[in-house]
């Protein structure tokens, strides 16, 4: 009997294992691949990974060599493979971490419907609750569906923007005391000081969070932020072995080190919360975010350890969304200011107007249109959050595809902040004045409006913006009393508007198509490209240079081809090996009739452009078929057909190519020369063809 159970739980364990680590990965694959997604081929029980760390120690090595161009483009340094597989696999694409499936998503139509999406079958990813559980537990940054809401309902009204309003005094004595300090140290140092920002402004931010959130100052909770920044980079560790079954578990000096964070953490705050509900004894109108956490424990929670874990898990979410995004948003910046210093300046001088030496309060904050622009400009380029993440919970559909349950949808907020399709050719460079209108004048403003939300884990929480009122209150401060510079001091200019030829608003990619023939073209996929060209070549050599001919090449390829076939198929019953049976070909016939339905279109549509033309209607159409079949005719007399159509295809394969490459000459000059030309036509315009007597062109002067 003892026997019997022990197989059925063996045989049991093995069936889990090899649905969730086998079947249901390939289902998922199988399922998106019907659709035309695809992606790199994953490797059992790690997926993609291996290839992720060996194109991140790539990008780590090029930086390392100083070989990066003088750009903002973080993501091609922190998620570089990424880039990688758009560019051969196309915007959406899937990849495996483990056994999680991924479906990667830049469509901005796609994204906008992701990102607006309110329904609770789109929710939180499950490797995050999973994996990153000693770092986010089931706080409100991991939950879904009703304890998420519960917890929202709890948190949101202390967060929304009336509440934060009521938080500018204490951002601004917490930005005080840090402009205090540093112009000490700059006194001690004679007047000018390198200053490495970065741990006071995660100080700045810890006290500003502790003091609004739950009423005490950073040195209260200082051993907690410090062991939350080293439980962050313990986890870190464990980015790229998200998905690997099992892997948590291990004991492993990282794990051992999280486990002992873990606690640690949990017991500091439960020590804050203990000696907050001691000193706080006697009810108060006046509750804190930590008293909202506190009551809403008790609802719905049945045992003690529940409600501790409730209160340490939505503790731990608000430390990590308030202080560290805020922190590195405010770093860079400053960052951006200082290496900037003609918008430096700007925002000074405005501060300056507007405040006339006063502190700060909210209506003056408001005001500050450089000042937000600068932020906007920074949250942009380096966004608080690098990639946002959603699983479908159950089969949903966005734009033409259908997501299956269990997949994973990820957003990369840093390649959509700087698409040059969304933000043209300066898209990678430090530019504020896009914005000087606001976020909601720009045709793609939703892409930043609701990335930089989404991105931001305050946001996340309650859909209002606490990070730019504490930027907003620093940058003022340091603004109005102090320059700043990076170590190496230099100014960019504000790249001027550029004019592209025939009126060009995008990429040449994006003008060529954006698919697999623009990479093509653009030689993107070498190989491809490369192979075309020299098989052009040949082709070309063959039949105009050795004087072959089509049919006769035809008829000597299948006659080698069937004497050795024939030959293999009579020698394998001598050498005993079995004869590799041809795959039986059939072409669908629903491709036979796209094919035709094409062919009929183009025909219509060559017909009603030769009709139209044929009228009399139109005298400048008339000149422009006549001149255009004239100057064919005339190429036709130099060059036979074929290597008329070899050279169509050099000049699609190196001229795209040159052209994306010296693309800014090539519209300078191309500019000058069309201008030129516009301006003979119309001298022969008003000189010739408006005299010649035909009635058509009268009647429409008159009218």
């Amino acid at each position: 009997m003892l026997l019997a159970i022990t197989l059925v739980c063996v045989f049991g364990l093995l069936f889990h294992l090899y649905n969730s680590l086998i079947t249901k990965p390939r289902k998922l694959q199988l399922a998106l691949k019907k659709q035309g997604i695809i992606g790199p081929q994953p490797k059992f029980l790690l997926g993609n990974i291996l290839e992720m760390k060996k194109s991140c120690e790539a990008a780590k090595k090029f930086v390392s060599n100083g070989d990066v161009v003088d750009s903002h483009n973080c993501g091609a340094t922190i998620l570089p493979f990424f880039a990688q597989w758009q560019r051969q696999y196309g915007e959406v694409f899937m990849f495996s971490l483990g056994n999680t499936q991924i479906v990667h998503v830049t469509q901005p139509e796609m994204v906008r419907e992701i990102t607006t999406c309110t329904s609770l079958d789109l929710g939180k990813p499950a490797y995050q609750a999973k994996e990153r559980g000693s770092l986010l537990g089931n706080g409100i940054l991991t939950s879904n569906g009703p304890f998420w809401a519960h917890q929202r309902k709890i948190l949101a009204p202390e967060l929304y923007m009336e509440k934060v309003k009521g938080m500018i005094n204490l951002v601004q004595d917490s930005a005080s005391t840090l402009l205090s300090s540093w112009n000490n140290e700059i006194e001690a140092q004679g007047g000018i000081a390198d200053i490495k920002i970065d741990p006071d402004l995660r100080r700045f931010s810890g006290d500003v969070i502790s003091k609004a959130c739950f009423g005490s100052n950073f040195s209260k909770g200082e051993e907690i932020f410090y062991k939350l920044r080293a439980l962050q980079e313990a986890s870190s560790k464990r980015v790229l072995s998200t998905g690997i079954p099992g892997i948590r578990y291990i004991p492993s000096k990282n794990n051992r080190e999280t486990w002992a964070l873990e606690k640690e953490i949990k017991a500091l705050i439960l020590k804050i919360v203990k000696e907050k509900q001691i000193s706080e004894a006697a009810p108060s109108d006046q509750k804190d975010l930590l008293q909202m956490v506190l009551e809403g424990a008790t609802i719905n929670m049945n045992t003690q350890n529940a409600i501790d874990n409730f209160i340490v898990d939505n503790c731990k979410n608000i430390y990590l969304a308030g202080y560290e995004t805020t922190a590195v948003a405010a770093t860079w910046c400053l960052m951006l200011l200082a290496a900037n210093p003609i918008w430096q300046q700007r925002v000074r001088d405005e501060v300056v107007q507007i405040c006339k030496g006063k502190i700060p309060d909210a209506d003056m904050i408001r005001q500050m249109k450089q000042l937000t622009m600068v932020i906007n400009e920074s949250l942009r380029l380096y966004p608080p959050v690098a990639v946002i993440s959603r699983e479908a919970l159950k089969e949903m559909k966005f734009g033409e595809i259908n997501v299956p349950k269990g997949v994973n949808l990820w957003t990369i907020v840093t390649t959509l902040h700087t698409d040059p399709k969304i933000w043209g050719n300066d898209s990678y460079k430090f530019n504020p004045q896009r914005f000087a209108n606001g976020i909601r004048d720009l045709v793609h403003f939703y892409l930043l409006g609701e990335l930089i939300k989404m991105s931001n884990p305050v946001e996340e929480i309650v859909g209002e913006s606490t990070l730019e009122n504490k930027q907003k209150a620093l940058n003022h401060n340091d603004s109005s009393s102090s320059s700043s510079t990076t170590d190496d001091d230099f100014r960019r200019p504000i790249d001027k508007k550029k004019c592209h030829l025939f009126d060009r608003h995008k990429p040449i990619h994006s003008t060529l198509g954006g698919g697999k023939l623009a990479d093509i073209l653009l030689w993107r996929k070498k190989k491809i490209s490369g192979g075309l060209l020299a098989g052009a070549t040949v082709i070309w050599f063959l039949f105009e240079c050795s004087g072959y001919h089509l049919l006769t090449l035809i008829c000597h390829s299948l006659i080698v081809s069937l004497a050795i076939l024939f030959f293999w198929s009579n020698l394998s019953l001598f050498v005993n090996k079995s004869f590799v049976e041809l795959p039986k070909i059939e072409l669908p016939e629903e491709l036979w009739m796209r094919l035709v339905l094409l062919l009929r279109d183009q025909c219509t549509c060559a017909s009603g452009i030769f009709r139209e033309v044929a009228s009399g209607n139109d005298l400048k159409k008339f000149l422009y078929a006549i001149f255009s079949l004239w100057i064919v005719s005339i190429v036709g007399r130099w060059f036979s057909f074929l290597t008329l159509v070899y050279l169509i295809t050099v000049m699609l394969l190196t001229v795209s190519f040159f052209y994306e490459k010296y693309g800014d000459q090539v519209d300078t000059y191309g500019e000058m020369a069309i201008k030129e030309l516009r301006k003979q036509y119309s001298q022969v315009d008003e000189k010739v063809l408006q005299k010649l007597p035909i009635p058509f062109i009268k009647d429409s002067k008159q009218e």
